[in-house]
Formats: structure tokens, sequence, C-alpha cells
């Protein structure tokens, strides 16, 4: 029987979030010492509660992504692997900069001082609920980035 369409649209356009992850262990989104902006001030984008499943080849394991509200201003991302018995887990919050949408991202690590890097994501949500990602490689696509967007007029952080 097949799945309904925004079953589907929803489990594969979500595949981009969980490459977010994986990114995030192989190392390369835009890394900063610091966040894009301030976390007591951000507010929950509700379209990205929820669980998501990536649709993996035949002979992949299975990935899905759990991205729950953990406070008023943060959400609670949990990797979940087909297979494995711990789950990474990261702590995010959204930052509007004039019409783009970040989140800033830190691995949580009990016991460690892994937290102290934060991963900058620029993403946007479109018709059912697509993700998109849309990674910052260097410092210079940030760089290039914020130049562009501090010609066009004043923004604040």
């Amino acid at each position: 029987m097949k799945k309904p369409l925004k079953i589907r649209v929803k489990q594969c356009a979500w595949a981009g979030l969980l490459l977010m992850v994986a990114l995030f262990f192989s190392g390369c989104p835009y890394e900063s010492i610091f966040p894009l902006g301030r976390s007591d001030t951000a507010t929950i984008d509700a379209q990205l509660l929820g669980r998501w499943k990536s649709c993996s080849g035949e002979n992949e394991k299975s990935h899905c992504m759990v991205i729950s509200q953990f406070n008023d201003h943060e959400y609670l991302i949990t990797a979940e692997k087909e297979g494995e018995k711990e789950s990474p887990m990261m702590r995010a919050f959204s930052t509007i900069v004039g019409e783009y949408r970040f989140l800033s991202v830190q691995e949580i690590e009990t016991g460690s001082r892994k937290g102290e890097k934060w991963y900058l994501v620029k993403y946007s949500i479109m018709n059912e609920k697509i993700f998109k990602n849309n990674f910052f490689s260097t410092s210079e696509e940030l760089r290039t980035f914020v130049r562009k967007k501090a010609e066009e007029k004043p923004w604040t952080i």
C-alpha cells in the first residue's frame, strides 16, 4: 500500500535535516565559537517540531530526527539511527536575520567540553514542511552573506 503524499514528502524532504546531523559529526556547516543570536530572545518555529524519517537506500540504516521544544526559546534535537543505542543530542534555537532563518546548533555531550562549538545553519520551510538546508561551508560564504545584508540595510543580532 502506498503511503499518502504528505507522509512521503515529509520523510524525503527531511533527509536534508538528517544530512545536517551527519555533517555536524563529520564537520562541515559553518562552525563558530559563538551562536548567531541570543537564545533568550529566540522564538520557536512550530513547523520544525516533530519526528522526521529519512528516505534511506535499501542497504542503508534508517535515520530519524526528533525536534522537540525544550523550553520557550530552544529546541532539543535527537538523532536516532536504526540499530544504535546512543542517540546524539543537540540544542538549537532560531535567529531571524532580515528574511532569512538560521539555527544555531550546539552538540550536547555530558562530561566533556564538546558543547563549546556552535554550528550555523540557514533553513527555509516550503510547501508541505519541506526543509531545505543551506550550509555555509566556509567562513568566506558567511562573510559574503553578512556583507550583502549589511549593504542592504542596517540590522542587528
